[in-house]
């Protein structure tokens, strides 16, 4: 997809949504803070609604600072040596906090172990992903070794392709390099294979079908309110564009104006 037109979705929609997240989150009460922290800390995708986490953070400073300045609220206990003796550090220092502002760490700690366990989980997911992948390379490469019918061939071919579709996201510092690896076996397979022009101008054709409708969908997400869904969508648009097949050179060079959506082959 063309990096223009996808960061141009991007923005428009992100400006406009996060205006209104922080609109709506100004107006909470510290309580109610720590309610839609604790709230956001049960969304499958954390990493999607951390910044509005460190915005309702920002907030619930804010308006703390403003409660002890206006009503000039003395919320730290008098350090003694009595009170002070056989207390650990931690408790001395939790002891200086205001209550709300305990109650507070406690909900933006579970967010952050939340974050941290789903990133775990995630970075795990994607090396194993990372591995399959490889394999599928390998396996369309062999595709070229095997000496059986090319109808058969091609059959095997198109479930690899499904295969590489269906498996998720690879870690980001491999993801280019594997990308470059897959498509260049795939035309090596084209050309080993030398499907007859009327066969491989159909895939062609239905690659740039494709092609067309992710470029419709992603200017779709002009209209789409929710920040999180619209930012999910255009990721997975995106991977999915990079999954598809190519199509005919010239198209591949002149793609945005055939496809008047400015993207890139």
């Amino acid at each position: 997809m063309n990096e223009n037109k996808e960061q141009e979705i991007t923005e428009e929609v992100t400006e406009n949504k996060a205006t209104e997240e922080l609109t709506v989150n100004n107006d909470l009460g510290m309580e109610q803070v720590i309610e839609k922290i604790d709230l956001l800390a049960q969304d499958e995708k954390p990493y999607l609604v951390s910044k509005e986490v460190e915005e309702l953070k920002s907030i619930f400073y804010i308006k703390l600072k403003e409660q002890i300045k206006t009503q000039e609220v003395i919320t730290l206990k008098e350090e003694t040596s009595t009170e002070q003796e056989g207390t650990s550090e931690d408790e001395k220092v939790e002891n200086k906090l205001h209550p709300l502002e305990i109650k507070f760490k406690k909900s933006y700690g579970k967010f952050k172990k939340v974050k941290f366990e789903y990133r775990k989980k995630r970075d795990e997911q994607e090396v194993n992903n990372l591995k399959t992948k490889q394999q599928i390379i390998a396996d369309i490469d062999k595709l070229t070794q095997e000496d059986e019918s090319i109808k058969k061939t091609f059959e095997h071919f198109r479930i690899l392709q499904e295969q590489w579709k269906n498996t998720g996201h690879v870690p980001q510092t491999e993801n280019n390099n594997l990308w470059q690896s897959y498509h260049h076996h795939v035309e090596l397979f084209y050309d080993y294979i030398k499907l007859n022009n009327d066969l491989r101008d159909l895939d062609f054709t239905r690659n740039l079908e494709e092609k067309n409708t992710i470029c419709k969908k992603a200017e779709a997400l002009l209209n789409e309110n929710s920040f999180n869904k619209m930012h999910s969508t255009l990721q997975e648009l995106h991977e999915h564009w990079k999954n598809v097949g190519p199509v005919k050179k010239n198209l591949g060079r002149n793609f945005g104006s055939a496809s008047k959506t400015q993207v890139k082959h």
